[in-house]
């Protein structure tokens, strides 16, 4: 319960950021513009939690069918959404502490300045490609002799038991 406030409130705070940032010409133009898209992450971010543990936690004590069914339907682009996320924010917070430190020891401050959106673009393809993979790495199964709400499981996909996705993406992040 706590931690889907938390995340509610994260939803709505990031909201109230990215709508101030946006509505500011000014700012879609400076650094901030970093703080503009990582909010957008976190606000997908928070979504995500909201819609993966709360709604498993509610399904499990309810016995729902219904949020049973829900759940699975979204369960593997939910967790993909989330660690696509993660990264891409990590990737941001990189980027912004890299412009900061050329902007401040003088080294070629306008490549970043003329590039920032490039670089938010690059930060969200590079995290696309190292995490949306996860998507494959689960299959939704019928559990065998269960109904209700245990009537469906996860299990490793072939696909990711395979190689070279297995030594490439498993191991290596």
């Amino acid at each position: 319960m706590v931690g889907a406030i938390i995340a509610f409130i994260s939803v709505c705070f990031n909201t109230f950021l990215f709508v101030v940032l946006l509505r500011n010409p000014r700012h879609r133009h400076s650094h901030l513009v970093y703080l503009m898209f990582l909010a957008i992450a976190d606000i997908f971010l928070s979504g995500a939690y909201i819609l993966l543990f709360p709604v498993n936690l509610y399904m499990d004590y309810f016995a729902s069918e219904l949020l049973a069914a829900a759940w699975w339907s979204y369960m593997r682009i939910m967790i993909t959404i989330s660690h696509v996320f993660i990264s891409t924010s990590a990737f941001l917070i990189c980027a912004a502490a890299f412009e900061r430190y050329i902007t401040i020891s003088k080294i070629a401050c306008q490549f970043a300045r003329h590039h920032r959106l490039i670089i938010i673009g690059a930060c969200t393809v590079i995290a696309v490609i190292a995490k949306g993979p996860m998507y494959f790495e689960v299959e939704v199964v019928p559990n065998a002799n269960c109904t209700g709400v245990t009537s469906l499981t996860a299990i490793p996909s072939e696909f990711s038991e395979s190689e070279p996705y297995k030594t490439m993406y498993k191991v290596s992040m």
